[in-house]
């Protein structure tokens, strides 16, 4: 008797679960669609999504997941089956945050992890300028550039600079007072930002107090030590 009722489980089993393994692989998807947190998804990515030949649900779903866990354009996807033979993809691509550029005025777009999106000739975001050849696409900067492209975009954000240039160990800027600002590739970023905020501070205090000249003086700011130097 209690093996029958074995037996009887088992033949509910392979009942329910016998069409969920087989039906998937009967469906023939014919259409890969893919939208983004911007609307119609990245040229590229589409181009690879187009790239994949026809075939049943679970062997295109399988390929287009390894063309989207592998691509450093997309943070994150999620791919649904429409009826009756198209793979819908909703995915939230990485966006740029800055740019660098090489001597030749080559530039190439970073995301917030360092990872190489496109390359282009012009870009409106902040940029930082390196003395040696860029990455490819797909690549990811080192930790130095990484440092400085994140200082680039703070300055932006704060005061507007959208240029500095990476020279041997330091990164140099130009406030728009003609300050030249010099942060190391390497430390507590947010220390040194708000080391600078605190100097530029005091110096706007000083153009309204005319009799603290030696503060008013200041063309060159150096924030590589542990106190700062005024020059």
């Amino acid at each position: 008797m209690k093996f029958k009722r074995i037996i009887f489980s088992l033949g509910i089993v392979l009942f329910v679960s016998l069409p969920i393994l087989i039906i998937p692989r009967l469906i023939n998807i014919e259409k890969v669609t893919c939208r983004s947190q911007f609307g119609p998804c990245n040229i590229v990515i589409q181009e690879e999504l187009d790239s994949i030949n026809g075939g049943n649900l679970i062997d295109i779903r399988e390929k287009v997941k390894n063309v989207l866990a592998k691509s450093v354009l997309v943070r994150e996807f999620y791919i649904q089956y429409k009826i009756p033979n198209t793979l819908k993809v909703d995915l939230l691509e990485a966006k740029p945050k800055y740019a660098i550029s090489d001597k030749n005025k080559n530039i190439i777009l970073v995301d917030a992890r360092g990872y190489i999106l496109t390359s282009q000739k012009t870009s409106s975001l902040p940029t930082i300028e390196v003395d040696k050849e860029l990455k490819k696409v797909g690549e990811q900067v080192d930790e130095n550039t990484l440092f400085a492209g994140e200082i680039i975009y703070d300055m932006f954000s704060l005061y507007s600079i959208d240029y500095g240039k990476i020279v041997e160990d330091r990164l140099e800027i130009i406030s728009s007072d003609d300050i030249k600002i010099i942060y190391p590739l390497v430390g507590d970023r947010e220390v040194l930002v708000g080391s600078l905020v605190a100097i530029m501070s005091r110096l706007k205090e000083s153009n309204e107090a005319p009799r603290i000249e030696e503060v008013k003086s200041v063309s060159e700011i150096d924030l590589r030590y542990k106190n700062p130097v005024l020059r």
